[in-house]
């Protein structure tokens, strides 16, 4: 059987992603360039791309995205070594809670940072000075360590898939800052540049931290034109640049992984098998670093909310009147990481068996969505779907949402579901196709249960990315279903400070109880389908 005859779902689920994601939000995106007079277009669009404001865009943005990139490059590199190849007591446990950044929204750390060094009552933060505070220093050490886990999850995962005999005869001829340097880091430095790309382009877009932090960059600007002055010509030109420059160094980032050393899997958990002996003095050190950037990234903002949150009954108060946008948040964000596992999967099928000009296609469909700010996507998406007709219901409901903010995520998911599918032997499938398996059911029978643990992560992920998304909540959440982020942003302007930071409290305890009963449920899962494989070899 041929792969269209196969592959009617999968071509379905494409023309989907192409009808009602990528056309809509790309499209009338570029239709807003040139809006209105051709010729007063043009003139305005060159004075915007190449005006001396822009320059001045440019060069902060750059400096607060790549700043923010080479912090959390560092850091990350540094705790993903230690969590998995030195050794102490409780690396797991490190390795785990130094993932709790990512539950933390980027305007609960800038949020946090600002508590910490305006509101306390020592005289050492009576000394610091607005200009330290509100700075681009400030935002590139906030955004970094809130971007952190991104790279301590690659690191980690990097550094744990070393074969084991390699790191042995490193430790046998070299020392251990030799055998980091001249074994280890050699092995991971491709998928550690390419997450640092990606990383840069998710600095480069970021909103929230720059906005709180009063820094004037693309994401700012482009917000500021189209919601507060009705600009969208002068969103789009911002937005054209800034896409520029993320699509850029996504193709750097791709062409990276394309040519990053390859090396055997072993397994994450190998590295962290028991080790006898007592502690060394290494592994002091080692603990003490991940102690360390524990406090720093984790312990101290959530200490500093929960101080200036005060009494519970401040607590009691903000949810009293919060929980609808919690909730609706939590169905938007749960709709969102379904819609994206489900697309993200067929999309990554299209890249790894299709043609290669299907595959470059829709990789490089994938790539403008990335690269382009959220809210020139939601422009494309509200240019497209307001106004009169049969489908003018999609505008005024919660669908709008989830279609911007699938948009904004659906590439994550793609290229977790894709590594994922290289890791798959292709024998498996090229026997399954001779069996004379439709495409369906070789998904549904084979390929998904060897992606359990993959579906699931990209799933929470995904989830964790839209529950705490502000800057396309902001513009498409529709009236009177607004999410908490959104009503976070909006409190920080006139509500008291104990409440505010109540509601980011909430935020990240809300967040990390559904992420642990998604976790539990698909353990649960995962013990239930080995118990029915057991019965079943056992009749």
């Amino acid at each position: 059987m041929g792969y269209g005859r196969q592959s009617k779902w999968l071509w379905a689920g494409w023309l989907v992603f192409v009808g009602l994601i990528f056309l809509p939000s790309v499209w009338y995106f570029f239709a807003a360039l040139f809006a209105g007079n051709e010729e007063a277009a043009t003139r305005k669009a060159g004075a915007t791309l190449f005006g001396l404001r822009t320059a001045a865009l440019l060069g902060r943005s750059l400096v607060l995205g790549a700043g923010a990139s080479a912090l959390a490059l560092i850091l990350g590199t540094a705790t993903g070594y230690l969590t998995t190849r030195a050794a102490f007591p409780g690396r797991r446990l490190f390795f785990v809670a130094l993932l709790l950044p990512f539950f933390l929204p980027g305007y609960v750390h800038a949020t946090a940072w600002i508590e910490w060094m305006t509101r306390g009552t020592s005289a050492a933060n009576a000394a610091i000075s607005p200009a330290a505070v509100y700075s681009v220093e400030a935002a590139i050490v906030v955004l970094g360590l809130y971007l952190f886990p991104w790279v301590h999850l690659a690191a980690g995962a990097g550094f744990a898939s070393i074969e084991s005999h390699l790191d042995d005869a490193g430790r046998l001829a070299l020392g251990d800052w030799a055998r980091f340097v001249r074994v280890l880091l050699p092995l991971v430095t491709g998928a550690l540049a390419a997450c640092g790309l990606f990383i840069f382009v998710i600095g480069l877009k970021s909103h929230s931290v720059p906005m709180l932090l009063r820094q004037r960059v693309f994401a700012t600007e482009i917000m500021i034109a189209y919601e507060a002055l009705g600009d969208e010509r002068g969103a789009a030109q911002l937005g054209l640049i800034c896409g520029g420059v993320s699509l850029a160094a996504l193709a750097v980032a791709l062409w990276v992984i394309r040519r990053r050393r390859r090396i055997a899997i072993e397994g994450i958990s190998s590295p962290w098998r028991k080790q006898p002996g007592k502690m060394s003095a290494g592994g002091v050190g080692a603990m003490a670093i991940a102690a360390a950037a524990l406090a720093v990234t984790v312990v101290l903002p959530l200490a500093t909310l929960v101080r200036t949150a005060g009494a519970w009954t401040n607590y009691v108060v903000v949810w009293r009147s919060a929980w609808p946008q919690m909730v609706n948040g939590l169905a938007a964000a749960s709709a969102t990481a379904t819609v994206s596992v489900v697309l993200g999967f067929v999309l990554a099928e299209h890249i790894f068996r299709s043609g290669r000009v299907l595959a470059v296609f829709t990789a490089v469909s994938l790539f403008l969505l990335f690269a382009l700010p959220a809210p020139v996507l939601d422009l494309g998406l509200i240019r497209f779907w307001n106004r009169p007709g049969p489908m003018g219901w999609v505008y005024d409901s919660r669908t709008m949402l989830v279609l911007g903010q699938t948009a904004a995520f659906l590439p994550v998911a793609v290229l977790g579901l894709w590594v994922a599918l290289r890791r798959i032997d292709p024998r498996l499938i090229e026997a399954a196709e001779i069996t004379g398996l439709s495409w369906r059911t070789i998904a549904l029978r084979i390929l998904w249960p060897m992606l359990r643990a993959w579906l699931v992560g990209v799933w929470a992920v995904v989830f964790v990315l839209s529950l705490n998304d502000a800057e396309t909540a902001v513009l498409l959440a529709p009236a009177g279903q607004a999410t908490l982020s959104v009503r976070i942003m909006t409190l920080l302007h006139y509500a008291p400070d104990a409440q505010v930071s109540a509601l980011c409290v909430i935020q990240m305890m809300v967040t990390a109880a559904a992420i642990g009963l998604v976790a539990a449920g698909a353990v649960t899962w995962a013990r239930l389908a080995r118990r029915r494989i057991l019965r079943s070899d056992r009749q």
